[in-house]
């Protein structure tokens, strides 16, 4: 491995752009409003960075960058598979009481106004302050552990952002580019997914969504729905290939896509400024959600952001999310979020015990 590990304890990234294969960038990182066309480089926004009149620094480029095998990777992991100390971690609960507020005024809305469907997340807390040797081993556990997710993380110093998703933006190579309706969510292989009419309405209303949404930009075409499953739970998706009519940057693409029904709502505009009212606090959603993607000239991959743990100013967040609508019952969407953060419990923790 070229990458030194002094430089990569301190500042560095993963993504897994195919399955078991990984792109790992080190520090020292430069922060830019766009990429280095040369080199591969991170887009790392916050979630509502489609709402802002101008471009923050959302580029991070890195001093190396490297593809890794899994088996690669994990050889270099091998010096971080002991830490015990994070397996001790107390979290808190999210509050059920806001939860509860939040699901009584997504209804409201819901009933009295255009808004169809919103995804509002919630967050179990830690006060905890990231150490370099926590880096490695939950990078080792992460790569490891493989539950079928996208593996994908950055780091720099005492922040950082983990995590396994099963959803990715787009993948766009020239001018051709992939993406997913990703919707409708059951905890066990026995629910029958695609006769929960529920789940099913949720689903389509993504789909449409995105059909809208891909229109603007050229042809396309979609598969028929199907159920995909990633460690505990299985998701109703449908996958999408376009061929653009005329190039886009990165992040205008990501601003087309970003958020979908399925991570944000239905219509855009109303979600969104239902969700900026919910995550008013500034430490309340950060990235949870946000697109977290690499490009190179006419290559690019980019994920959704979920099933992760944050790292900020000496707090750790543990996110999940909920698609309410019409048809959403309170304490199945409560039990769906404790599911959803099991997910990434298994894969950091000890079997989801912390």
């Amino acid at each position: 491995m070229i990458i030194s590990k002094e430089r990569w304890e301190k500042e560095g990234f993963l993504l897994e752009i195919t399955p078991n294969q990984y792109l790992v960038g080190s520090g020292p990182f430069r922060v830019s409003d766009q990429p280095d066309p040369e080199k591969w480089c991170l887009f790392h926004p916050t979630f509502f960075f489609s709402l802002q009149k101008a471009m923050k620094n959302y580029w991070c480029i890195p001093s190396t960058v490297e593809l890794f095998s899994r088996e690669q990777m994990i050889l270099f992991l091998d010096q971080y598979k002991k830490n015990k100390n994070i397996h001790s971690w107390q979290w808190k609960e999210p509050c059920y009481s806001e939860f509860q507020d939040c699901f009584s005024r997504a209804m409201e809305k819901i009933e009295k106004s255009k808004l169809q469907k919103v995804v509002p997340a919630f967050f179990e807390k830690l006060v905890y302050t990231l150490k370099s040797q926590d880096i490695g081993h939950l990078i080792y556990l992460l790569v490891s552990r493989s539950l079928g997710g996208i593996a994908y993380a950055w780091w720099s110093g005492e922040e950082a952002i983990i995590g396994s998703t099963p959803e990715y933006l787009f993948r766009k190579e020239e001018s051709y580019v992939q993406t997913m309706a990703l919707a409708g969510t059951a905890a066990h292989s026995q629910h029958k997914l695609q006769e929960d009419l529920k789940e099913n309405w949720e689903h389509k209303l993504v789909v449409e969504e995105i059909k809208k949404l891909l229109t603007d930009l050229g042809k396309y075409r979609f598969s028929d729905t199907y159920t995909y499953s990633v460690g505990n739970l299985s998701h109703l998706r449908t996958d999408f290939k376009l061929k653009l009519d005329k190039e886009i940057s990165f992040e205008k693409l990501c601003g087309v896509l970003h958020p979908t029904p399925a991570l944000g709502g239905s219509p855009k505009e109303e979600a969104l400024e239902l969700l900026a009212e919910f995550h008013s606090d500034s430490d309340s959603r950060n990235s949870f959600g946000a697109p977290f993607g690499v490009v190179k000239k006419e290559k690019a991959f980019c994920v959704v952001a979920i099933r992760n743990i944050q790292f900020i100013e000496g707090k750790a967040y543990l996110g999940s999310g909920c698609g309410l609508v019409k048809e959403s019952v309170m304490e199945r969407e409560w039990d769906e979020l404790k599911r959803k953060r099991l997910f990434i419990k298994n894969i950091l923790f000890d079997r989801g015990h912390s």
